[in-house]
């Protein structure tokens, strides 16, 4: 109860929680001329109903982005298609994750998808995301999927999808094992506070070449700084070949090795022919070629 003093009266406030919504009630009385208010509100979900004694109107308001308005039938009309939307959808989803998984309804996000996901109803600190809640929605999709329940989202093909991160969050997709015995892959997504997107991540493709090379790896990678591809040998340093040449170094005779094998693969995936015996007879007369050993064996010239 509430006394005031201009003009003087009194008001009482009264919110009476039922179990499916809260009633809310703002009576007053002004003195000396004994004049009764009276505002009542009635909400269900996301819906408020309300009653003005001063103007005697009703106004009806929906959340987040429908303001309290007099306009009755043109707020339901707006507002009615995403309700029905936003039921069935979370329905569906709070079926799929189960009891231990509260799934808010999701017309807040379709009115304002920044707000909704940064929310601490959802996968944020109210500010940025939280790389924790993001973590355990992986996990509840995972077990969903039948997986495990591990902070992260096990998916076919030797992948996983993580997230890391604090006021930044990281989501990496990478391979836990090399796909096919060669092929390494590490995608990232960061998002700043504003859920300004940045890309980073590597492809990496690693075989055994001849000569001095060894086991080698081609890897392109992206980053704040841009592309590059980079060819990395065992055992020596690597040789960066984008945005800039940084030359073969002690690998330069390495290099020279890759050729000669490279034409034991053309001539076997070339078909026979009168051009390619000419080709082989001018090899064998600059002692480049024979054909026990062919060109990758034969003697160093």
């Amino acid at each position: 109860m509430r006394v005031e003093s201009a003009p003087a009266g009194v008001s009482i406030q009264r919110a009476m929680p039922t179990v499916t919504a809260p009633i809310t009630v703002n009576a007053g009385l002004t003195l000396p001329a004994l004049q009764p208010t009276l505002d009542l509100g009635y909400t269900v979900g996301a819906v408020t109903l309300a009653y003005l004694f001063t103007g005697n109107k009703f106004t009806l308001a929906v959340a987040p982005d429908i303001s309290a308005t007099t306009d009755i039938v043109g707020a339901l009309e707006k507002a009615v298609p995403r309700i029905l939307i936003s039921s069935a959808t979370t329905a569906i989803l709070q079926s799929i994750f189960g009891d231990g998984f509260i799934v808010a309804p999701i017309d807040a996000f379709l009115a304002n998808p920044a707000n909704a996901i940064r929310s601490q109803a959802a996968l944020g600190t109210g500010s940025c995301l939280d790389a924790g809640k993001i973590s355990a929605l992986l996990s509840r999709i995972s077990t969903a999927l039948g997986g495990a329940a591990n902070d992260e989202l096990d998916l076919p093909g030797n992948l996983k999808l993580t997230a890391t991160g604090t006021g930044t969050v990281n989501l990496q997709l990478a391979t836990t094992a090399p796909i096919g015995g060669a092929l390494d892959l590490s995608v990232g997504a960061q998002f700043d506070c504003s859920l300004h997107l940045t890309p980073s991540g590597s492809i990496a493709i690693t075989q055994a070449l001849p000569g001095s090379w060894g086991k080698t790896t081609v890897r392109f990678a992206l980053s704040g700084s841009g592309l590059t591809l980079t060819v990395e040998p065992n055992g020596s340093a690597p040789i960066q070949l984008l945005p800039t040449f940084s030359g073969l170094g002690s690998l330069a005779g390495g290099a020279k090795a890759l050729l000669p094998a490279a034409l034991d693969e053309l001539q076997s995936a070339v078909p026979a022919s009168a051009l390619g015996t000419a080709a082989l007879n001018l090899a064998i007369a600059l002692d480049l070629y024979d054909s026990a050993t062919r060109f990758s064996d034969h003697a160093t010239q």
